[in-house]
């Protein structure tokens, strides 16, 4: 991008104590993330709802775009940032992950968008990505959603492990606010509550996964994985692996 592309990047988390040292787990938020300037043009080329995928089940009913060839030019110079060597040391410093590399396909990150009624019920995401046969580290979300009111709901939950249950961080989704977070099977997440935005408005927010590139396989690869599962019998769970 021509013009400065962070307000309150990841460089004025002097201590990563901060980030490390979180609960339900390691994670953290920016708000003001962006330069306003940077969020006013993705948001000016947003794309139309046709171009997203769209899935509406028990566990989910939202939208995505991760092909970055349907992006606007802002949007894919802000990836461009986002993904590079500079941003992935910043990560690699508040994180205390070594070794972090981008994943240019944006596997199931990209462009996020959720209307009315929608949801994300508590999950763990895919831990391991099998194109690039990477282990996945670290989730970075900014949200786009200006004059956002918190009546609306849509805010992220962040939970600890079962054992843990009253361990929860509840987030607005408000506009140029960015959450970073460990990707682990424990790093519960998401927002089950329906959304009650009016109809015109979405929740929008752009999602970046970062890999490890020296971790082996886990033992256990899965998909995602809901926390409602975590009640029904084991053989019905294991069914969510993939390895």
């Amino acid at each position: 991008m021509d013009t400065p592309v962070f307000k309150n990047g990841l460089e004025n988390i002097t201590d990563p104590k901060v980030y490390t040292e979180n609960t339900p787990f390691p994670s953290g938020v920016l708000d003001n993330f962006l330069q306003q300037d940077v969020v006013n043009a993705v948001l000016l080329e947003w794309p139309d709802q046709e171009a997203f995928n769209t899935k509406a089940e028990g566990t989910s009913v939202k939208s995505w775009l991760s092909d970055s060839s349907k992006f606007g030019p802002e949007t894919q110079k802000l990836f461009e940032v986002l993904n590079g060597v500079d941003f992935l040391k910043e990560l690699e410093r508040v994180t205390g992950i070594p070794n972090l590399i981008a994943d240019p396909s944006l596997e199931g990150g990209g462009l996020h968008m959720i209307t009315r009624g929608g949801f994300l019920k508590i999950h763990a995401d895919f831990n391991w990505h099998l194109k690039m046969s990477k282990m996945r580290m670290i989730n970075l979300l900014v949200y786009l959603n200006e004059d956002w009111n918190e009546e609306w709901g849509g805010h992220l939950e962040l939970i600890g492990p079962p054992e843990t249950l009253d361990t929860k961080v509840t987030i607005a989704p408000l506009n140029n606010r960015a959450v970073l977070f460990n990707t682990t099977s424990d790093s519960w997440h998401g927002h089950p509550e329906p959304l009650k935005c009016p109809e015109n408005r979405q929740r929008k927010s752009i999602a970046l996964y970062y890999y490890s590139a020296d971790e082996p396989q886990p033992e256990v690869a899965h998909y995602t994985l809901y926390r409602e599962d975590l009640e029904r019998p084991a053989l019905e769970f294991e069914n969510h692996y993939y390895l």
